[in-house]
């Protein structure tokens, strides 16, 4: 007789104190100088006043309020996202870094240099970090004067436990060049060696600079690229690549000297589907990618029914003047669109109505060409929750660029959003001589990190006439239907450690 397999499940009902949602989503209610004598300048004043919707700070994360730095209460993948606003750079570049643990030697590839400008500019920098309790995140200004404006975001979500979904953050090991007007995929890059690198389960290759999916289901992939050129404008497109062959999403950039960039999206990818970051030299001379560039990616889930789930394409066409609200995206069903069931009934002529209540990371690229002649012309991106355009409690990230030919706006972060509240994607053009290339607009609901694991036994076990034989070598991969949510469950002796109080489900099945 033996026992073929055994499968445990353990959910856990009702919310325990060590489940609470850990996160913040901040503004910057003042701006911040940075002179260039000052060597770092911490950006405080930071803040989650519940007057602009969407903006939080969640219970999990602690009582004290946030204002310049944020202490991770308890281990795990974290996503972190900065959409910053700057101004007043023309005599050299200022430099925005996330460091953590006031490492200042190291990088956590949540950077970007803005420069050689005395104009309204805005960076979007975002990724996933492997942090532990206590380590604390700060925001710092470096590198030449300069000025981050009022109204620029901070948010930090829990996602995950460690080890528990596959995901990765990897930084650039060394500079590549970029030559010849060819797509190339960027490769050499490292997950460890930094505070917030890793790789999680498999999937990922570092040096090769590819992701492969091992289970289907919502993915989101970030990247913050330092670019740097000979002094001759550049012009160049970054894009997410499905198989080497088939661009997902295409971001592009524009500039001289110093400057940085960074493409983000949400993918509903198939097992084996294989996804990495390439670019394209459109025109200039040479262009250097910097070390300490960041890659990561990280899974989300699957397409159900309970949960909200969408990522849509924007209308192409003219932009008129002035702010416009975009309609009439489209749905059709591929990689890179794909909607839930919830989403059905909650997406309505380009406006999201949210049906519960929850914790939402929020996505939107616009890639958008004009032949501006006048300084004071620009392009503007907004995404507005719970609100118009001209509610200022409203903002909740903005992107601004200017720049003629085909350049491109991105804003990402998590809200929080309450039933019946909106969110919907503005984009403004100044003299109305422009128009969208391509555009995608994606909301995806981060669930509870609940615990459970779903185990088989690895060999058949041989019981003995009398006593009790403890049940040991058990796989949670492999097999379908197979998972491990929490790390909380050994394979190699069998228990099941619970990491917090609560009521579990157990079921066991045995074949004899």
């Amino acid at each position: 007789m033996a026992f073929q397999l055994f499968y445990l499940l353990c959910v856990l009902f009702g919310f325990g104190k060590a489940y609470e949602e850990v996160g913040v989503s901040s503004y910057l209610q003042e701006n911040v100088d940075h002179m260039s004598d000052t060597g770092m300048t911490l950006v405080k004043g930071w803040t989650v006043s519940s007057s602009r919707q969407g903006m939080f700070l969640s219970a999990g994360a602690g009582e004290n309020a946030f204002h310049d730095t944020f202490k991770i209460p308890k281990p795990g993948i974290y996503f972190v996202s900065l959409n910053l606003m700057m101004t007043n750079a023309s005599d050299g570049f200022l430099i925005a870094s996330l460091i953590i643990n006031n490492d200042f030697e190291a990088t956590s590839g949540i950077d970007g240099i803005f420069g050689n400008t005395g104009l309204n500019g805005s960076l979007s920098l975002s990724g996933f970090l492997r942090l532990y309790q206590n380590d604390f995140l700060s925001l710092y200004l470096r590198g030449s004067g300069g000025t981050l404006l009022r109204d620029s975001t901070f948010s930090v979500l829990y996602m995950s436990n460690i080890g528990s979904v596959p995901g990765f953050h990897t930084l650039l090991s060394r500079d590549q060049i970029i030559q010849n007007q060819a797509k190339s995929r960027i490769e050499n890059w490292r997950a460890s060696g930094s505070k917030g690198l890793f790789v999680m389960r498999s999937g990922t290759s570092p040096s090769v600079g590819m992701f492969c999916a091992i289970i289907e289901g919502i993915h989101k992939f970030t990247s913050n690229i330092n670019a740097q050129s000979n002094g001759n404008p550049t012009r160049y497109a970054l894009s997410f690549a499905l198989n080497s062959n088939v661009t997902l999403l295409r971001k592009f950039s524009s500039r001289r000297w110093k400057y940085s960039t960074g493409v983000s999206g949400v993918f509903y990818l198939y097992r084996g589907d294989c996804v990495e970051l390439q670019i394209e030299l459109i025109s200039g001379g040479d262009l250097i990618l910097k070390s300490g560039s960041s890659f990561s990616g990280l899974f989300l889930g699957i397409k159900s029914a309970v949960d909200t789930h969408f990522s849509v394409t924007l209308r192409r066409g003219n932009i008129p003047a002035g702010w416009n609200r975009m309609e009439n995206s489209t749905m059709i069903s591929s990689i890179r669109n794909f909607k839930s069931e919830n989403a059905y009934s909650t997406l309505n002529n380009g406006v999201f109505t949210c049906d519960s209540e929850g914790l939402f990371i929020v996505t939107a690229v616009v890639n958008v060409n004009s032949t501006f002649s006048l300084p004071e012309n620009y392009f503007g991106l907004l995404v507005s929750v719970g609100g118009s355009v001209h509610d200022s409690n409203s903002r909740q990230f903005i992107a601004w660029t200017k720049s003629s030919g085909a350049d491109s706006l991105i804003v990402s972060g998590v809200v929080e959003l309450g039933k019946g509240v909106t969110v919907s994607v503005y984009i403004y053009c100044g003299d109305g001589d422009g128009a969208i290339i391509d555009g995608l607009f994606s909301v995806v609901m981060i669930p509870p990190d609940w615990p459970g694991v779903s185990a088989s036994l690895r060999d058949t076990v041989n019981l003995k006439l009398s006593g009790w034989t403890k049940l040991t070598r058990w796989k949670t991969s492999a097999v379908p239907g197979s998972f491990s949510f929490d790390n909380a469950f050994s394979p190699s002796d069998g228990v099941y450690r619970t990491r917090a109080d609560g009521t579990y489900f157990f079921v066991l099945q045995c074949n004899f």
